[in-house]
């Protein structure tokens, strides 16, 4: 049996884990993308230079040209605010890394508070549960639950199977209209209102389909689930008055021995071990943000990106292709060529650095996802309360194994859940929630502690110990309180 705290340590690794891989990827994905930029301003400064050219030689010619000169210096400083924009993104994204590592931790220090909290309740339990298992007047008591629990569910049990084959068996009378038709007008019984050509036509309806025979036993078919429902009812009852009575001593013994301080404090540590989670899920979609942000800039998505693409796709369009050929050829000196050659060269290189930068941009997102679903399962785990001291897991070698082909790309997250949830269960650490009263029915008043999830959905599993008798008897406390 693995403990529920080990292995949200062992899903925090993995996750820390992945956080580490996601970081590595992105500083070479920021050293590209730093190489792409200085890229796209020598670009941008070769077609200033060429453009000069372009200009001088046009600019007498038409004076509205002249405007046009600025428009590089535009680029310039589009390129050099995007790049403050995305220095900033990133140092956003490490200071928020930096505090969600530190609400982590946080977190692990309050869950050490919330396990000694948990001893003292178990404890507490553990004694109050011993001294039960002595008091006469509860085993009394608690045998006289048992007996009427046993009556109440046999009774239940008889009602629904009599109401079973009440519908059974009562399909061809209902279906038969003549024994239909003078049932509902309740024909032979002193509530029939028959006139007397009616009552001589229901008479000889009767006669030749032996109603009265039939009637007989249909009423019995009905009969017979009312009474026995009645009784499984009242059966009821009498088990539940017992099972109250029994609950009333366990608060008596409980309520003396301030367990409900114990638990309240408990509750309380409990609380801000909730808060700090919803703090680190807030946090988590704020970094999701920052990281979609992050991904619009290395795929020129970001609004500046849009702007500087349309002022370059202006400026190219005054400077086109032909014009620029035709302008190069006409000079005699050889800048313009070496220009071109730069920027043609700065054009294939760039083609380069963004096939890289999309090769770890794949793999980026697949981390990315990955990240997320660790990250869902963490949550699930936490909100389940699987964490809990009194939390464990039968396969715990198997969850191990899981847990490295998630990091590996070879477990699915939601098949690991499944698996988690079938293999949890509530460990013995010396008192148990099924203890008495406990035992008898989920909805029962015990004093007892049974952890649920956070939405109060769904409980611990119990390893089943053959019965009431498993978890009262002195065996039941050997552990001397499971610590």
């Amino acid at each position: 049996m693995v403990k529920g705290i080990n292995t949200l340590e062992d899903i925090d690794g993995v996750l820390h884990t992945v956080r580490n891989e996601i970081s590595r990827i992105d500083k070479e994905i920021d050293r590209l993308f730093e190489h792409s930029q200085e890229n796209k301003q020598r670009q941008s400064q070769t077609t200033e230079a060429l453009a000069k050219i372009y200009f001088t030689e046009i600019e007498n010619k038409d004076a509205s040209k002249r405007s046009e000169r600025n428009m590089s210096k535009d680029v310039h400083g589009l390129l050099e605010k995007r790049a403050k924009v995305y220095k900033q993104l990133l140092e956003d994204i490490d200071t928020n890394n930096a505090t969600l590592t530190s609400l982590e931790s946080h977190r692990m220090q309050k869950h050490k508070l919330l396990d000694e909290a948990a001893k003292n309740v178990i404890e507490r339990e553990h004694e109050i549960q011993a001294i039960l298992e002595k008091d006469k007047e509860y085993q009394t008591q608690l045998e006289i639950t048992r007996n009427s629990k046993k009556i109440a569910d046999e009774s239940e049990e008889k009602a629904v199977e009599a109401e079973q084959t009440r519908i059974e068996k009562g399909h061809p009378y209902e279906e038969d209209i003549f024994f239909s038709y003078l049932w509902d007008t309740k024909y032979g019984t002193s509530e029939y209102k028959g006139k007397t050509f009616t009552k001589m036509l229901d008479s000889w309806v009767a006669s030749l389909s032996e109603y009265e025979k039939y009637r007989v036993n249909y009423w019995t078919l009905l009969e017979i689930p009312k009474r026995l429902r009645i009784h499984a009812d009242e059966e009821k009852e009498v088990y539940n008055d017992a099972l109250k009575q029994l609950s009333q001593i366990e608060h008596k013994q409980a309520e003396k021995m301030e367990l409900g301080i114990l638990q309240e404090k408990e509750q309380n540590i409990q609380e801000d071990v909730d808060k700090i989670d919803d703090e680190i899920v807030a946090l988590e979609k704020i970094l999701e943000s920052l990281i979609d942000e992050r991904q619009k800039h290395l795929e020129d998505r970001d609004s500046i990106a849009q702007e500087i693409i349309a002022k370059i796709n202006d400026l190219l369009l005054q400077m086109s292709l032909p014009q620029l050929d035709t302008l190069v050829k006409q000079t005699v000196n050889t800048e313009d060529d070496r220009l071109v050659e730069e920027l043609n060269r700065l054009k294939d290189s760039a083609i380069t650095m963004q096939s890289d930068i999309d090769k770890h941009r794949k793999h980026y997102d697949e981390k990315i996802q990955q990240l997320h679903e660790v990250e869902n399962l963490r949550v699930n785990f936490k909100g389940s309360r699987y964490d809990d001291i009194r939390s464990g897991f039968d396969n715990g070698r198997v969850i191990e194994d899981m847990l490295g082909g998630l990091l590996g790309g070879l477990a699915q997250s939601n098949i690991l859940w499944d698996t988690l949830r079938r293999s949890q269960r509530h460990i013995d650490t010396g008192s148990w929630p099924d203890f008495g009263s406990g035992g008898f029915s989920s909805g029962s008043n015990s004093p007892w502690h049974f952890p649920k999830s956070r939405d109060g959905g769904s409980m611990f599993n119990l390893p089943d110990m053959g019965g009431f008798s498993s978890r009262n008897t002195l065996d039941s406390f050997s552990t001397g309180g499971g610590f």
